[in-house]
């Protein structure tokens, strides 16, 4: 998952561990990508996952390195995918986080959209407050008319007529 994307890709990545070697596929399952598939390859040494991925398809230039680190005691990876972006001709990077299952890939899924309903929700308060705030403000500055008062011996003489 990319938890800095609007659109929150997925992938399903199945990796083959022999001593420190890796290798795998990736296949793009939510996202831009979707139905993509990449070759994966790298080794695991403390902790920290450098991978390089390809393509399966050789006719797409599609490839970059993805380096990770087992964070949360273990229970997933977090790090950085690099890119060669083809239409700008530039290096770009991006968030990533591996999930161990589907489950906790969801639950934290579930807590990004969350946060990002009470993130819409608050900045639409502030809109509120900030509207109300300018009615206030314009309602001041509006110039006030009014009738002058009369002294009490025009008030006295209205009142015994």
């Amino acid at each position: 998952m990319y938890p800095t994307t609007v659109e929150h890709p997925q992938e399903i990545i199945a990796l083959k561990r022999h001593g420190h070697s890796i290798s795998g596929d990736i296949i793009c399952t939510v996202g831009l990508d979707e139905g993509e598939r990449y070759t994966v390859s790298g080794s695991i040494r403390n902790m920290i996952l450098p991978l390089i991925y390809e393509s399966q398809d050789r006719a797409k230039t599609d490839r970059g390195t993805i380096t990770l680190k087992l964070v949360h005691n273990a229970e997933r990876f977090s790090g950085k995918f690099a890119v060669y972006d083809t239409k700008r001709d530039s290096i770009g990077a991006s968030d990533v986080m591996w999930f161990r299952s589907k489950e906790k890939l969801e639950k934290f899924l579930d807590g990004v959209i969350q946060r990002d309903k009470s993130v819409e929700e608050f900045r639409q308060r502030e809109e509120d407050v900030e509207e109300a705030r300018k009615e206030i403000t314009s309602v001041a500055d509006t110039p006030v008319t009014s009738t002058p008062l009369k002294d009490e011996d025009q008030q006295l003489e209205e009142v015994s007529s």
